[in-house]
C-alpha cells in the first residue's frame, strides 16, 4: 500500500515530468518536434488536428506511426499525457 504522501509525491513528479515534456515539445509552435522523435510527431499532428489543418495532421500522424485520430480534442490530449508520462 502506497501512503498518501508517496502518492502525492509520484503524481507531483509525474506532473512535473509531462510539464517539462510538453514544453520542450510545444516550443516554436511545435514546429521543431521532428527531432522529438515518434512523441514530438504526435502533439504536431494533435496541434494541426486542432487548427484544423486536416491534410498536415494526418502526415505527421504518419510521421508519429499512430492512426488518425477521431476522438474528440480533449479526449487525444488525455492520451498523448498519459503516453508521455509513462
Amino acid at each position: 500500500m502506497v501512503c498518501k504522501a508517496a502518492a502525492g509525491r509520484q503524481r507531483t513528479s509525474a506532473v512535473f515530468c509531462l510539464k517539462r515534456r510538453l514544453v520542450r515539445l510545444c516550443d516554436d509552435g511545435a514546429r521543431n518536434t521532428a527531432d522529438e522523435g515518434p512523441e514530438g510527431s504526435w502533439v504536431h499532428a494533435y496541434l494541426h488536428r486542432k487548427e484544423g489543418d486536416q491534410g498536415n495532421a494526418i502526415y505527421w500522424y504518419g510521421r508519429a506511426g499512430k492512426p488518425v485520430c477521431r476522438e474528440p480534442l480533449d479526449a487525444e490530449w488525455l492520451s498523448i499525457a498519459r503516453d508521455l508520462v509513462g
